[in-house]
């Protein structure tokens, strides 16, 4: 029998922003599992499409290629009535030494769009993931929250 906490996503519409990495498919599978009816939202800069073919299989999940820094009709859709968004989403490292420009406009303006979208339509939470980039070269595996911020880029 699940927890209260376990059941509180069952029948709830979910967003996960980078649904389709590493992480966010984890965490789409998980849900799903759970009972929420998911909406794997990501641009496949960074994630794979086949790290979530296997839950295509699934009723209650969706994926929607888009990115975050998206502004039109299809997004406030995806918004309208959503209980959750797990904004996994991010440029990546490389990407902030390659192309700064298109970092900023992801990570704080794609963040800032999200934000906006989640106001208008009441979303009452919004989770924003972290990364690891944060604690730079790992000097202890597994990496914990105690390590010292070194961040390389």
């Amino acid at each position: 029998m699940q927890s209260d906490s376990q059941d509180f996503l069952r029948g709830k519409k979910v967003i996960v922003t980078g649904g389709a990495g590493f992480i966010g498919s984890h965490l789409c599978e998980e849900l799903v599992q759970r009972g929420a009816e998911v909406s794997c939202l990501d641009d496949l800069s960074a994630g794979k499409e086949s790290n979530v073919t296997f839950l295509r299989g699934w009723k209650t999940f969706s994926f929607i290629q888009k990115d975050v820094c998206d502004d039109d009709a299809a997004m406030d859709a995806l918004f309208d009535g959503a209980t959750v968004v797990f904004h996994n989403a991010a440029s990546k490292k490389n990407i902030c030494l390659l192309n700064p420009q298109r970092d900023l406009a992801v990570n704080a303006g794609g963040t800032l769009n999200l934000l906006q979208y989640a106001k208008k339509h009441s979303v009452p939470k919004f989770i924003h993931a972290s990364t690891g980039s944060v604690y730079g070269e790992p000097r202890s595996f597994p990496t914990n929250e105690e390590h010292p911020f070194v961040p390389v880029s």
